[in-house]
């Protein structure tokens, strides 16, 4: 993770293997199923299968025998020929025969999705799902259950029927729940008596596709509910720091922290540091003060920041914080979520809080060789950039946006594999800087 001066300055290693290496963006990524080939973060496409169009008096077969192909299927009506291959070797054997002079053409079987628009009958309603692309970001990946999205709140409701489908139940943590008039913490699970854990947990993962109520941005991660905040939404940083290690230790991807205040403490601090030093991305609200004044646990070093916009991509100056250590903007005004019993509106940074920790569960799950650093990387990259100038205090490095959050993402992955796998020399040049914007 980086420390807050970082976020204006990333480093970008040009490789050069062998003479010259030259990383495009690939065709987006899936995750493999049967009778799919994929190179991880690659492109998806048919296993066993290279698509050749030979060249002019080149018969089939010669094609086929120069690569050792297994069988030969003709397609007439486009001229085309499928020729069997092993499995995995699909991208290399068609690269071979593109340099062979052989063919005019040559390439993997790929696969194409169709739009994925869930049936929930209140997804019209979700206006911030269509604006950040999620629906073209879930052609990739609906969330990778390995990946956990721990939530630090008010709980979940473990009724609700639109409940995550990868629901975990953490501590409860509200020591202060007394004091506020608030039922003991003495629950069998983290159960919502608030309201605004429900409705955090809902943007990132409720049930999806299911034909009741709301869609998730990122339904099949996994959802770790740590609540810390009691009935009034108190949280005491002592309960915080523990949750943030339970989260840590519990494996979490990502935590969310739709939560904050203006003072700086060195047990929160610690707690911040101890999880993100173990590879978890920390995820925050900037804060409803309509102020840049800072805010913690979202102004720490290795926290993401994250200021709030309306539905035409206004930045919501009315209430949301800003200042030069916003990372990213997201969707918090009039956000329709679950909430327990129901579906409810909220507005607030809270609420866009969320939208980026989902973003970095599908990242997660798209390219899960990234370091945490690398996914925060991704996430601004493939933001829409915002304001004036980039990164600004308002939106920081763009309105996030899921799909191109994954498709650099997945360069990002592309390159590294191809500089890791390549045997011949590898040549460093001089670190580049690279500031996102405009990339």
């Amino acid at each position: 993770m980086f420390h807050v001066e970082q976020r204006r300055l990333r480093l970008l290693v040009v490789v050069l293997v062998g003479a010259v290496t030259v990383f495009l963006w690939p065709p987006r990524a899936g995750a493999a199923v049967p009778r799919i080939s994929s190179t991880g973060a690659g492109a998806r496409h048919a296993a066993g299968i290279v698509l050749v169009e030979p060249k002019d008096g080149v018969d089939a077969q010669t094609v086929a025998t120069s690569v050792g192909a297994q069988g030969i299927v003709a397609l007439p009506r486009i001229g085309v020929v499928k020729l069997r291959v092993p499995s995995g070797q699909e991208e290399t054997l068609a690269e071979r025969l593109r340099r062979s002079g052989l063919v005019k053409r040559a390439s993997p079987d790929y696969l194409r999705s169709i739009a994925t628009i869930p049936n929930d009958p209140d997804y019209s309603q979700q206006w911030a799902l269509p604006r950040i692309d999620a629906p073209e970001a879930w052609q990739t990946t609906l969330g990778d259950a390995r990946v956990t999205i721990a939530v630090i709140d008010t709980g979940y409701d473990f009724t609700h029927p639109d409940r995550p489908i990868h629901l975990v139940a953490g501590p409860t943590l509200t020591s202060n729940a007394l004091q506020d008039g608030c039922p003991s913490a003495a629950t069998s699970t983290p159960q919502d008596d608030n309201g605004h854990g429900t409705h955090v947990g809902g943007i990132i993962a409720a049930a999806f596709d299911n034909g009741v109520g709301v869609a998730g941005l990122a339904p099949n991660v996994s959802l770790l509910v740590i609540k810390a905040a009691d009935c009034v939404g108190t949280l005491a940083d002592s309960d915080v720091a523990q949750a943030l290690h339970f989260a840590a230790d519990a494996g979490a991807a990502i935590v969310n922290m739709s939560f904050g205040g203006p003072e700086d403490d060195p047990i929160l601090d610690d707690a911040v540091q101890y999880a993100a030093e173990r590879g978890v991305i920390l995820v925050a609200a900037a804060g409803n003060l309509s102020s840049g004044a800072p805010f913690y646990p979202a102004w720490l070093p290795g926290v993401t920041a994250v200021s709030a916009t309306d539905s035409s991509d206004a930045f919501a100056s009315w209430f949301s914080n800003y200042g030069p250590d916003i990372a990213v903007a997201a969707p918090g005004v009039g956000v329709l979520s679950t909430i327990p019993g129901g579906y409810g509106y909220k507005t607030g940074t809270s609420m866009a809080t969320p939208h980026v920790s989902a973003v970095a569960g599908l990242v997660r799950s798209a390219a899960p060789g990234l370091t945490a650093s690398q996914v925060v990387q991704a996430i601004e990259r493939g933001a829409d950039q915002m304001g004036p100038g980039c990164p600004n205090v308002y939106y920081g490095y763009g309105r996030v946006n899921a799909a191109g959050a994954i498709l650099a993402a997945t360069t990002m992955a592309t390159a590294q594999r191809a500089a890791s796998e390549s045997l011949t020399f590898r040549v460093f040049l001089p670190l580049v800087v690279n500031q996102h914007c405009g990339l």
